[in-house]
């Protein structure tokens, strides 16, 4: 026997409110950005900082806060160490070297015992407890590994306390969040409609959505028939925009079909116009977005931003260890210090028009990430020894760009 579906989300609200009371008495959460997953810049103990002021801070963010700000403070206390210990080849298996103006890493790939989707989790205390075995010792790779990990965590934290991203969706979330918003659209702006509307499935899935959950609530509380419809409205912009940001192909015009077996990408060089450095990154790209049964290849064109619009252009990031990404805002592929060189090609799918393949989920009752990958993907982990271009993304490659003779 199934309960009407507004029953079962006030049940689960409800029970929400009790565990997360901090979040269920604030202002409706912030529109979703369709830049997920934004760049860190500044200190640690400034980002942690600005975290803990957001509207949005949840418990685990105030429980966890003092142990937060103690690691920050001390790997901003350590920087310097930290960078000058990754660049020193005599007590580094893979010291990061010069790359242009910044520096990069060539470290060996990872095997993983698992081929296919994995599970790792990463919280505070897990940090913490790392911090706290290593805080009276010397910089080694210890401290470059607790570096990247804190650097990751501050990044989801901010991205989920400022609306960045919708940290309760998983691979599988694809169909049934199309479905979702597609009944959204069909009932317009009735709210009453959508919930009376929906299959089983697709109110389960409603019960994983914590963030969804708190609109649909504030919008059932509404008396008003005008501000009902509002809330409703609001619920439905941000499903969209998380279904583009998460799972929607990105066509990007500039890409040429040149043949039946060629896709030209235009690329600025920018901040890495040296030639081994130039060098480096189209190998990079051409060596992964390679098919050797199919023969299927994307080519790097080098060109200038004046000849073409919207020209995606390669620049230095602010962060060591942190997290290099695609801005579609500013047209820029962001390579941070010290990055893996494996990510290039990575962001360089996101240029071709593919999303992340990795999900990010937040567990608030444990105060952890779950983060889910796939070794076998490119646009999951690049840092895997099985990664590849999966036969679907060559696949959409294929649909999105045809060759026209």
């Amino acid at each position: 026997m199934h309960l009407p579906m507004e029953k079962t989300i006030s049940l689960i609200i409800a029970a929400l409110c009790l565990s997360l009371a901090s979040a269920c008495s604030k202002s409706e959460a912030p529109s979703r950005s369709e830049e997920i997953r934004q760049p860190l810049e500044g200190s640690l103990e400034a980002n942690v900082l600005e975290i803990q002021k957001s509207t949005w801070v949840e418990d685990c963010d105030i429980d966890w806060g003092p142990q937060a700000l103690e690691v920050a403070r001390a790997l901003d206390l350590k920087k310097s160490e930290i960078e000058n210990y990754q660049k020193l080849s005599k007590m580094n298996k893979t010291p990061a070297v010069p790359f242009g103006k910044s520096f990069i890493k060539h470290r060996e790939k990872d095997l993983y015992p698992v081929s296919g989707w994995i599970e790792e989790s990463i919280s505070w205390a897990e940090l913490y407890g790392w911090y706290s075995k290593i805080k009276n010792t010397s910089v080694d790779s210890t401290w470059v590994g607790l570096l990247s990990e804190t650097i990751t965590v501050i990044g989801e934290d901010a991205d989920r306390v400022q609306g960045y991203s919708n940290p309760y969706l998983t691979e599988e979330s694809e169909l049934l969040l199309g479905d979702l918003v597609h009944v959204m659209e069909t009932c317009v702006d009735s709210l009453e409609c959508f919930s009376s509307s929906l299959s089983p499935s697709l109110q389960k899935f409603m019960l994983t959505q914590l963030d969804y959950l708190e609109i649909y609530l504030r919008a059932k509380k509404q008396v008003d028939p005008l501000l009902k419809k509002e809330k409703f409205k609001n619920l439905v912009s941000r499903a969209r925009s998380d279904l583009s940001s998460y799972f929607k192909f990105r066509v990007n015009k500039n890409i040429l079909r040149q043949s039946p077996f060629e896709f030209i990408l235009p690329l600025d060089v920018g901040e890495f116009d040296f030639p081994e450095t130039k060098n480096l990154i189209q190998n990079e790209i051409e060596t992964m977005w390679r098919n050797s049964t199919t023969n299927l290849q994307v080519k790097v064109k080098w060109s200038d931003s004046k000849a073409y619009s919207d020209l995606f252009k390669f620049v230095i990031g602010p962060t060591w260890n942190g997290r290099s990404n695609v801005s579609h805002q500013n047209n820029q592929i962001i390579l941070q210090p010290g990055l893996n060189k494996y990510t290039i090609a990575h962001e360089a799918g996101h240029v071709l028009g593919f999303r992340d393949n990795y999900f990010t989920h937040w567990e608030p009752k444990s105060c952890l990430y779950k983060v889910r990958a796939n070794t076998l993907d490119v646009m999951s982990m690049s840092d895997s020894l099985t990664a590849t271009v999966t036969a679907d993304e060559w696949k959409k490659l294929d649909e999105i760009y045809p060759y026209k003779r």
